[in-house]
């Protein structure tokens, strides 16, 4: 697969730094409320489970996604978001303290605090749904990848009706929401936002930087199918066909583990010899999104609730977590050489992208995290196990956040080195530039 990087309007990266560091803190947050409720996963409708699962997804995944979007989409796709200005603060802001105000309701049964909570999220996900669309959908934007994402822009849609529903129902209402409705919501944040998301930069990233065979166009087509069955299965309930229901679990199940198999196939015939954290990290999302689809098969099949815990921390934890931490430490190190070369003006040496976060330390935090994925799916079923895994996961977290921190430190330092060293006069024999140079 051939693709053309473009740089020309990737924005400072400092905005996506502190997007990321503040998803990393939301993560914390969700390991934390496991750790001081260690019998939380015994059941997935008590307040710790629901406080856990809402830090994660708003105050750690949508944070993450969004910072990582700003640079994946014009780096990688030519497809340059408007700046916000203070505006990108705000949406910060509200995802964050739109997470804590749910987490508290949750764990203190307070409706008001649940209401507030899910109106900041539900704004803030809409103005970036919005801001998204109308990037998106201009007509000059028809790229397979610019598909996807507007696919994904479907799933969000339909994420935060459900969620705005359910809310209503239960804040105003005061009466407990339909099972069915509750899962629906679930299945749309995470098969139509991040499912369809993760499989779009999937298509981009993995042939681009482990040189492999590009996904098979079916296959992308079917991502763009994505919301169709998930239409399909919120809808069926009222249609009065639980086939149809059914079927669209079956066929999201089935998605999720052709995904996996895919990547795994795409990265065992890799072209690229050398094997680091990032491809390692993606062999690790293909096969979580194979486990995951394994996982939903069975919680759908079985009367046992405690597949369907297993399940949403599978995909949580384990699939949208690898992924965040996977991109991060591809995306920190690029963003810091790049800006870096734009300023260097004295062509001073620069440090070498896998030198800016070294590589001991990524394998030793992502061992953490797998191992923290691991004994919380296992908690499901064995309950002994939620303070081993959310201990695991903690300290996960907090390395990554460490290391994030130093990249970001060292960024700031050497570019404000850069920009106080005069710029290097070219004499006229010196014909080579400063990237061969590097080389």
């Amino acid at each position: 697969m051939n693709v053309a990087v473009s740089t020309a309007d990737s924005p400072a990266p400092e905005l996506t730094f502190l997007y990321i560091k503040v998803g990393i803190a939301g993560f914390i947050a969700a390991a934390t409320v496991l750790l001081l409720w260690p019998n939380a996963l015994s059941s997935r409708w008590s307040g710790a489970t629901l406080a856990a699962v809402h830090l994660f997804a708003l105050g750690g995944l949508a944070p993450a996604m969004v910072g990582a979007l700003f640079q994946f989409m014009p780096v990688a796709s030519g497809i340059a978001l408007a700046p916000w200005g203070r505006g990108e603060f705000a949406i910060m802001a509200a995802l964050s303290l739109g997470a804590a105000c749910l987490g508290t309701g949750f764990l203190a049964a307070n409706r008001g605090a649940m209401g507030l909570g899910a109106a900041l999220a539900v704004s803030a996900l809409a103005l970036v749904g919005a801001r998204l669309a109308a990037t998106l959908c201009r007509p000059r934007e028809s790229a397979m990848i610019a598909r996807g994402l507007r696919t994904s822009i479907f799933g969000l849609a339909g994420t935060l009706a459900l969620a705005a529903y359910l809310t209503f129902e239960l804040v105003m209402h005061n009466r407990q929401p339909d099972v069915g409705w509750v899962d629906w919501h679930a299945l749309w944040a995470i098969g139509g936002w991040v499912g369809t998301l993760i499989a779009s930069v999937a298509t981009i990233i993995v042939p681009m930087f482990n040189v492999t065979d590009s996904y098979p166009p079916a296959w992308q087509r079917a991502v763009c199918a994505i919301p169709v069955w998930l239409l399909i299965g919120v809808t069926a309930p009222a249609l009065g066909t639980v086939l149809a229901g059914d079927l669209a679990r079956i066929a999201l199940a089935l998605m999720a583990g052709t995904f996996g198999l895919l990547t795994l196939y795409l990265l065992h015939r890799s072209r690229r010899r050398q094997s680091d954290v990032f491809r390692w990290g993606w062999a690790l999302i293909g096969l979580t999104a194979v486990l995951s689809g394994v996982l939903g098969a069975i919680s759908m099949s079985s009367d046992d609730p405690r597949w369907t815990t297993a399940f949403g921390v599978c995909v949580l934890a384990g699939l949208a977590g690898f992924t965040i931490t996977t991109m991060i430490y591809r995306i920190v190190p690029f963003l810091s050489w790049l800006h870096w070369q734009r300023i260097n003006k004295a062509r001073a040496r620069l440090p070498l992208i896998h030198e800016i976060i070294p590589e001991k330390p990524q394998r030793i935090q992502l061992a953490l995290q797998i191992c923290g994925v691991v004994a919380l799916c296992l908690a499901a079923h064995f309950p002994t196990l939620q303070p081993v895994g959310a201990v695991l996961w903690l300290s996960s977290q907090c390395s990554l956040l460490v290391l994030v921190s130093r990249a970001t430190s060292r960024y700031a330092r050497t570019r404000a080195t850069l920009l106080s060293l005069p710029p290097r006069t070219v004499r006229p024999h010196d014909h080579s530039s400063p990237a061969r140079r590097e080389r």
